[in-house]
């Protein structure tokens, strides 16, 4: 009869009837980054709950680090089910982040999106304490969340993109008389489509322009020529070592609205989504891919990011580049990941081992 040796098992003391073998089996500690003072909160709510649900729980210890809007925070194990709204926090950041680096606790942060952390200072904060996180540093990050620096740098490639007034607060009188409409007005830095809208004639642009300054509080637009073509997303992985994966595009068509919007994004049946595109060419496909590889490369990014265009004909126009995407359940990335033969769970232990 075999005798019972223990083992500690994920954490746990379990007992193993294996003779004469003694096996040590640790996770590594994972705290899914989540809420945070951005327009992007329910956002990341929905996607750190999808990564909990189809994380392997059997390689990783999985705690979330949820942030109220205020910035106090909680670290809470992933355990059952959590309403993370309901999380009540108990500490400032600064502490709960020590508290992580105590814990030697790995910073994932591919659930919390928006302002302060898609431009980088939640990733300044992390490298300060010398705290390791997934994804891009600061200075990518700060670059990727400012659109128009980020069009310029890529024109610099050879790429297109769009005819775009740069608008300030202070300049705001100075919007021209003679503009083709429909055009694109948004936000230069925000994410996720916040305050996305097309306008069809000047009272509407003069609205919408005053609304963003005025009632979303951003301080810097952009008004674009609309360019009526296929929408597309492209991402693009890379391991530690530097090596990239290519993703097939995802071409996007709106159900509900003109615009790939906020809405269209997080509601179920807002856009109909097709990995790989249907609608142009394996050549124009594979320019895309190419494209995001170099557009990612050329901005700094590391480990993964998702760039957007718009294709016209043969030409091809790009709009932005996002270190954070989505990771919903409607999310891009993960969809074009599983076009490529990579299911959830092997993306996000991708993104953990590799960055």
């Amino acid at each position: 009869m075999k005798k019972l040796f223990p083992d500690i098992l994920h954490g746990k003391l379990c007992f193993l009837s294996e003779p004469d073998k003694f096996t040590l089996v640790m996770r590594k500690k994972i705290a899914i980054f989540c809420g945070g003072p951005s327009s992007e909160y329910d956002v990341s709510i929905d996607s750190a709950t999808t990564i909990n649900k189809f994380i392997d729980k059997k390689k990783y210890e999985v705690y979330f680090f949820y942030i109220a809007k205020d910035r106090t925070c909680k670290l809470h194990l992933a355990d059952g089910d959590i309403d993370l709204r309901s999380l009540k926090t108990t500490t400032d950041l600064i502490r709960g982040l020590l508290d992580l680096k105590k814990k030697k606790i790995f910073a994932f942060l591919a659930g919390i999106h928006g302002e302060f952390v898609e431009d980088g200072k939640l990733q300044s904060l992390l490298e300060f304490e010398k705290i390791p996180y997934s994804g891009s540093n600061d200075e990518a990050s700060a670059l990727c969340t400012d659109k128009m620096k980020a069009m310029i740098i890529t024109h610099s490639l050879g790429y297109k993109y769009p005819k775009t007034i740069d608008l300030t607060k202070t300049s705001k009188l100075n919007i021209p008389n003679h503009l083709t409409y429909p055009q694109i007005v948004k936000p230069n830095s925000l994410g996720s489509s916040v305050g996305l809208a097309i306008v069809h004639d000047k009272k509407e642009l003069t609205t919408h322009v005053n609304y963003l300054f005025n009632e979303l509080a951003v301080d810097h637009i952009l008004i674009q020529e609309y360019i009526k073509g296929i929408e597309v997303s492209c991402g693009v992985l890379e391991k530690k070592n530097g090596l990239i994966t290519q993703l097939p595009p995802i071409e996007i068509h709106p159900e509900k609205s003109e615009l790939f919007d906020y809405a269209s994004k997080y509601s179920i049946g807002g856009s109909r989504e097709i990995t790989p595109p249907v609608s142009f060419g394996k050549e124009i496909s594979d320019t895309i891919s190419l494209a995001t590889e170099k557009i990612h490369k050329a901005l700094g990014c590391k480990t993964y990011s998702r760039s957007d265009f718009i294709v016209d004909g043969k030409n091809i126009y790009y709009l932005e580049t996002n270190t954070l995407p989505g990771m919903t359940s409607t999310s891009l990335l993960p969809q074009e990941a599983k076009a490529a033969g990579m299911p959830f769970p092997t993306l996000l232990d991708f993104l953990i081992e590799n960055s």
